[in-house]
């Protein structure tokens, strides 16, 4: 029967289900969010990385190409600087050999002349890609063929030209028309030189932008992905929060139809003591009565016997499961006698063997303590009578200074291990085992379960002080 406090705690769950779902609801749509953009923020940074590998690489190589032409000026410069100064040393050979007409000046002056066309070449080949060099060079190459000419002559008849003024003359000035085309090479090939230069200068102010612009743009993608991930676990803390509050809701709900079906099973069981079982009495002693007329007849006798024990098995087994139900006796007797009085039912009545360890205690424990360790009790033995194919089983009751321990131990077939995978997960592991785990758990106790093929051991421990908030609601049920 249903009580004004049970009413409100209806009220309370059911107003609580639903809020917490929403909750739970509005979570994930977060979460889901914030997923979606943890797997975007990663795509970002990628193609930065790759954005950025590919302006270093075609940045990088153009300023490889910049640099390869800023060293071909100073190749320029330099090759310009050695064919002058190949001229002005074979000036300077020829001065010498016309003083002291030593061979070994004359030998090195054939050879710097002879190197110098070859020089000029290379000068030539070098500014190829220069038509406006190409062209001071082609100015330059006749006024050095005069001077070389000039210079061979000089040194073939050097008593007779060494103090000839005009050839002296045109020497000094082949020699300041080849230094002004000298200069003209040097002054465009470091005008080139300083814009490639500045060209490679600003490649890098380029490269170091990009840079700069990546390492911002991935500062900014890092923090806001960091910010993501705070808001993932505060989603986190939030729905487990959430789920904490839908375990408490769904624990209370629990305990409520745990305690409903306990004061079901007691209703029925006192309709059935009450009422069944008092009309069955009735009947029997009727028939009893009825008994001394049917004496002549033995055929009518001997049915009448026949319904008087049939009544009699009817009003035992009608107790029988009355007390099965509500064992009046728990109320009165305390635990350790039902599970005595039980233990021994449950021996006659399966004709298994059973021993029995119920150790006595000077205090009786809360009622709700009694019940759920007696329900446990029962489930277990029926387990064992239905399913274990056991021949034995053990039954332990004992206390210690702050829990109780029943222990059911049987030697069957054991459990599945499919079945007690899933029962140790958290997984429904049937009816029987799932309900025994919810009323232990329900007193803050623990419920272990260890199963092989000699057997299964069930394991049940209640903490003597009820702390569990759920049984807390769960007493306000029985206002």
């Amino acid at each position: 029967m249903s009580t004004p406090g049970a009413t409100g705690s209806d009220a309370a769950m059911n107003s609580a289900l639903p809020e917490s779902a929403t909750s739970r609801a509005g979570v994930s749509s977060q979460a889901f969010s914030q997923l979606r953009w943890q797997r975007i923020v990663p795509l970002c940074l990628v193609g930065l990385l790759v954005l950025f590998g590919v302006g270093a690489y075609f940045t990088g190589r153009g300023n490889l190409e910049i640099t390869h032409w800023v060293d071909h000026s100073y190749e320029v410069r330099l090759e310009t600087i050695r064919l002058h100064g190949m001229l002005y040393e074979v000036q300077s050979l020829q001065e010498v050999y016309a003083d002291t007409k030593s061979d070994d000046a004359h030998r090195q002056l054939e050879s710097t002349l002879a190197t110098i066309p070859g020089a000029l070449d290379t000068l030539r080949r070098l500014t190829a890609d220069n038509p406006q060099q190409q062209a001071r060079i082609a100015a330059l190459a006749p006024l050095t063929q005069q001077f070389l000419d000039e210079i061979q002559k000089r040194s073939s008849a050097s008593t007779a030209l060494a103090a000839d003024p005009a050839g002296a003359a045109k020497i000094f000035l082949l020699q300041d028309q080849m230094d002004n085309a000298f200069e003209s090479i040097r002054q465009a090939e470091i005008a080139l030189q300083q814009a490639r230069q500045s060209s490679r200068r600003m490649q890098y102010e380029q490269i170091f932008l990009i840079i700069g612009l990546i390492f911002f743009a991935a500062v900014m993608l890092l923090g806001f992905y960091f910010r993501l991930l705070s808001d993932q676990v505060r989603l986190a803390r939030e729905s487990e929060k959430a789920l904490e509050a839908s375990a408490n809701s769904y624990k209370l709900l629990s305990a409520k139809v745990l305690d409903l079906q306990d004061r079901e099973r007691r209703r029925v069981a006192r309709e059935l003591h009450d009422s069944v079982g008092q009309y069955l009495a009735v009947l029997r002693m009727n028939l009893g009565r009825l008994g001394g007329d049917e004496v002549s007849d033995p055929q009518r006798s001997k049915l009448h016997a026949d319904t008087i024990e049939l009544a009699e098995h009817a009003v035992t087994e009608v107790r029988t499961i009355s007390y099965l139900l509500h064992p009046p006796m728990l109320e009165d007797i305390g635990l350790e006698e039902a599970v005595r009085w039980y233990a021994n039912g449950f021996a006659k009545r399966s004709a298994l063997e059973v021993e029995l360890d119920v150790k006595d205690a000077d205090s009786r424990l809360p009622r709700e303590l009694e019940l759920a360790l007696f329900r446990t009790l029962q489930e277990s033995l029926t387990n064992v009578h239905r399913h274990a194919k056991a021949s034995k089983v053990a039954i332990r009751l004992e206390r210690n200074e702050s829990n109780v321990v029943l222990t059911v131990k049987d030697d069957g077939v054991g459990l599945s291990t499919d079945s007690l995978s899933r029962f140790r997960a958290g997984l429904a592991g049937g009816v029987g085992l799932a309900g025994m785990r919810e009323r232990i758990m329900e007193l803050g106790g623990t419920f272990q379960v260890e199963s092989t093929s000699r057997g299964t051991l069930l394991r049940a421990s209640v903490p003597l002080e009820l702390t569990s908030t759920a049984l807390k609601e769960f007493g306000k049920l029985e206002d």
